[in-house]
């Protein structure tokens, strides 16, 4: 199932503390088509595992949509939902080889607005170029996708994941149809008084994870019980409860 999805955009990174040997012979015998990360201890992958193997399927937002044993994904999360989770992540269409010179760089750079405007320009030159249409296509989904998410993120007061993805949208996909208001919309939630608390957890259970990335756990882990203490009724104070319940268990 995994592979069936692989170009769709979803990303399968497996990871161990086993030899190296080992782990060359099981990818070879298994024709593992995935990275495998390797890890010194069990604790630098502390997902709360009681099990091996056990697969996490992380969403955008960067939440655990479901865990378990591989063998049952299939069977409790299913293809009509990992489907929906995939609309959302919405990757990039591929660049038409022909126009390689004139689109790559933006593609690279994460320049989409300009990349969809240069790949319009084209695509009246050359109409009948179906991987044109769909690059143009495929960019003007990516906006409407995080516009829907930016509007559910909003009625469920997530109000931090809202302003990044409007952030992004002005930035990144300046330009594309659906942008327009999006740096407007940003301000302002900023200055809601409603978004200070989940803007004010997000900002510090950012600082908490990038202390954990240096590999100050024990200084990361206080930073999210704080979150978790002071903001656990906003979305981000509810995603520090679950990283501790995580490491807890």
């Amino acid at each position: 199932m995994y592979e069936e999805y692989r170009d769709a955009g979803l990303v399968v990174v497996g990871v161990t503390n086993e030899p190296e040997s080992l782990v060359e012979k099981t990818v070879e015998k298994n024709k593992m088509r995935f990275p495998i990360a390797m890890v010194d201890t069990p604790e630098e992958a502390n997902y709360g595992i009681r099990g091996f193997p056990s697969s996490f399927l992380v969403g955008v937002d960067g939440d655990i949509l479901w865990s378990g044993h591989p063998g049952g994904f299939e069977r409790e999360f299913g293809h009509e939902r990992l489907e929906s989770e995939l609309k959302r992540a919405s990757v990039v269409p591929p660049v038409p080889e022909e126009h390689a010179r004139a689109l790559s760089k933006h593609a690279a750079k994460r320049e989409y607005g300009k990349l969809w405007a240069e790949a319009s320009e084209l695509l009246v030159e050359h109409p009948e170029d179906v991987d044109l249409e769909a690059l143009v296509k495929g960019l003007e989904a990516m906006v409407e996708a995080r516009l829907a998410d930016a509007k559910r993120a909003e009625v469920d007061g997530a109000w931090a994941r809202a302003l990044a993805i409007h952030e992004e949208l002005a930035d990144a996909f300046e330009g594309i149809p659906g942008t327009e208001d999006s740096a407007d919309l940003a301000k302002s939630i900023g200055r809601d008084k409603d978004a200070k608390d989940d803007l004010a957890a997000a900002k510090k259970l950012e600082s908490a994870l990038e202390k954990w990335r240096e590999g100050e756990f024990e200084r990361a882990l206080k930073a999210l019980e704080s979150v978790a203490k002071k903001y656990g009724d906003t979305p981000s104070g509810e995603r520090a409860q679950d990283m501790l319940a995580r490491h807890d268990a």
